[in-house]
């Protein structure tokens, strides 16, 4: 479905990822650049190199280091890049095939609105290897 920039009534708002011609509005939005803000490699932004973060670069840390570097890279690049929410807690739990699931809890700024972004990294038993994944596993109420 087309949507008319005359019939967006709020400033938080962005082309989705999604399909063309849809938008992402409010606190999806906001999903939306947490999801760019950790999919998108430090350095790879020419005109703020810092911009993104390091997360992808963990997928084959071991186990018992990935947890706490990962919670950083997250943090970290959501504190300086997404100036919207505040972040409530960062959590991580082990799922049942081994794969990690990490739970950021945020607040929007300005509002008592919670929302919060799901990221996996999950084990392939295909590759034998690891990835991340979030498929847009945030909610937002």
């Amino acid at each position: 479905m087309v949507v008319l920039i005359t019939d967006i009534k709020t400033p938080n708002w962005q082309l989705s990822l999604a399909g063309f011609g849809q938008v992402v509005l409010d606190g999806d939005d906001i999903l939306q650049c947490i999801h760019n803000i950790i999919f998108t490699l430090k350095g790879t932004v020419p005109f703020d190199m810092d911009f993104g973060s390091n997360v992808l670069k963990c997928v084959s840390l071991p186990h018992n280091r990935v947890v706490p570097v990962v919670t950083n890279e997250l943090y970290s690049a959501i504190k300086k890049y997404e100036p919207r929410v505040r972040i409530v807690s960062i959590g991580a739990v082990q799922l049942l095939d081994y794969s990690l699931r990490f739970e950021i809890n945020l607040i929007v700024i300005g509002s008592s609105k919670p929302l919060t972004y799901s990221l996996d990294l999950i084990n392939s038993s295909k590759t034998g290897g690891r990835a991340f994944s979030d498929g847009f596993s945030g909610s937002y109420s």
